[in-house]
Formats: structure tokens, sequence, C-alpha cells
């Protein structure tokens, strides 16, 4: 059987006063007066209990978790529906992936291709030629200074 509990919410501290059985808080009967009225300091303690900083919170049956402060409270398991109207705009209707062309592309070379085609490819190539033909004449031999073409650079860009 589920056992309803509720608990008290407040914005401000709690301080608890814990006594054991063997302690006693004993006053003089000298220093103490004791009347059996009601004064004015205590009914704003009582009339102070029905304020808004109170606010009463049902956790019927389920298990909650205390904070550090003793005061706040959060259950262990999130509510299974949600509490508001999910909002139309926030709807989520096009289904997530490329569209149209990209669609075709199944390797990364075919994808690197739908932003450099190979006519640009051959386009950098001939111009790095052209700046290593301007190179060459700094080294003896050819061979530390060699053309480039297609592949070299598609493996320069890690696409072999």
């Amino acid at each position: 059987m589920l056992e309803s509990v509720s608990w008290t919410v407040t914005t401000e501290p709690v301080e608890e006063t814990i006594l054991d059985n063997n302690q006693l808080d004993i006053e003089s009967d000298d220093s103490s007066e004791f009347s059996e009225h009601n004064t004015n300091s205590q009914l704003s303690e009582e009339e102070s209990f029905s304020d808004d900083k109170y606010k009463k919170v049902n956790f019927t049956g389920q298990h909650c978790f205390v904070g550090k402060d003793k005061v706040s409270q959060w259950l262990a398991h999130a509510s299974s529906r949600p509490k508001t109207r999910i909002l139309r705009k926030n709807i989520v209707i096009h289904p997530p992936g490329v569209k149209r062309v990209a669609q075709n592309a199944k390797t990364e070379r075919d994808c690197w291709e739908l932003f450099m085609t190979p006519a640009m490819i051959e386009y950098i190539a001939g111009c790095t030629n052209i700046y290593l033909n301007n190179l060459r004449k700094n080294y003896d031999r050819e061979r530390d200074c060699r053309p480039t073409d297609a592949t070299e650079l598609y493996a320069f860009f890690g696409l072999i």
C-alpha cells in the first residue's frame, strides 16, 4: 500500500535542534516566567506558517533525493509524460540526411568531388607545376623538384 508523504519546502535555511534522551534543557525556576495566554509574538509565529514562503509538496510513494541544504527535494525518476504541450515550431518534420545530388555520393572521394571537381584539381596541379618550374632552377637534380599531378594532390588531401 502506498503512503502519501507530504514535504514542506522553504527558501530559508532550516535550523534543527536534536536532543538525546539523556540531554535535558533545564532553566532555573527563578529566571523563567510562564504565562498561559498567547502573546503577539506567539501569534505571529503561528501565522507565519501560513505565509507563501512555505509550499506543500506531496510525493505519493515516490523515491526522492534531498539536497545538501536539507530543504530541496528532487524526484529520483522523471515523470512519464510531459507537463506541457510541445510547440509546433519545435517539431521536426524533415528527416535528417543529405538531399538531392549528395544522396548519390557513396565514398569519401565522391563527397569531396561535390565541392572540388576534377577540373579544379587539374587546375591546381597545373598552377603548382608552374610554381615548381620556377623553383627547379635552384636544384641540381630533377628528382628534388618533380612535377605533380591530380593523383598526388588527392593523396595530399587524404582521399586515397
